[in-house]
């Protein structure tokens, strides 16, 4: 599948014709600091997890049915960042990506996706994690958030959302931001 994400004039995420080429995974899965820094080695991810050299995960499609998250990260202080990845449920109803226990995690120019499944989910002990510029888009979610943020440290900034409480432009900069359904519990 090739697909990319750029930004337009105003800084908005828009769907492009094929810009670049995505490696296929069925799921990632990172443990702690220690993993992080072993898949890093593995799949040959640039930094090494300091704020000046975050990890770079690039080009990611992670595509496929999720009983469980199709990625998550858990119990990593490390700096990372995830850029221009393809995140898409298939089905299942768990959540797409969770985060548990993470900080300095920087999620830009991905596209979110899912069928039947939540997109986020970030519990209350990760901190200092920005999402900016991604492409959020759910079908068919029956209940419950399709983000669920339980710590207001987190950051949503200029991303798409496809399911908006209107199409109004508040502040004319082209970026419809005002999300529905996320919840923060904080």
């Amino acid at each position: 599948h090739t697909t990319g994400v750029k930004r337009d004039e105003v800084g908005c995420p828009a769907m492009l014709p094929p810009v670049f080429r995505y490696s296929s995974v069925s799921s990632l899965y990172i443990h702690n600091d220690s993993d992080f820094a072993a898949q890093a080695t593995q799949y040959g991810w640039p930094g090494n997890g300091s704020q000046s050299n975050p990890y770079i995960i690039k080009n990611l499609n992670i595509t496929g049915y999720n009983s469980a998250a199709l990625f998550t990260i858990e119990n990593v202080s490390v700096y990372f960042r995830v850029e221009d990845c393809l995140i898409h449920s298939l089905g299942g109803g768990s959540f797409v990506v969770r985060l548990l226990r993470v900080q300095h995690g920087y999620f830009e120019g991905n596209n979110f996706t899912g069928i039947g499944s939540p997109l986020v989910y970030i519990d209350a002990l990760s901190v200092n994690n920005t999402f900016r510029y991604n492409i959020f888009e759910v079908n068919q979610v029956s209940s419950g958030p399709n983000i669920y943020c339980n710590n207001a440290s987190n950051t949503f900034t200029y991303n798409w959302w496809n399911d908006c409480e209107s199409l109004v432009d508040i502040d004319q900069d082209g970026i419809y931001n005002e999300v529905y359904n996320i919840t923060n519990s904080s």
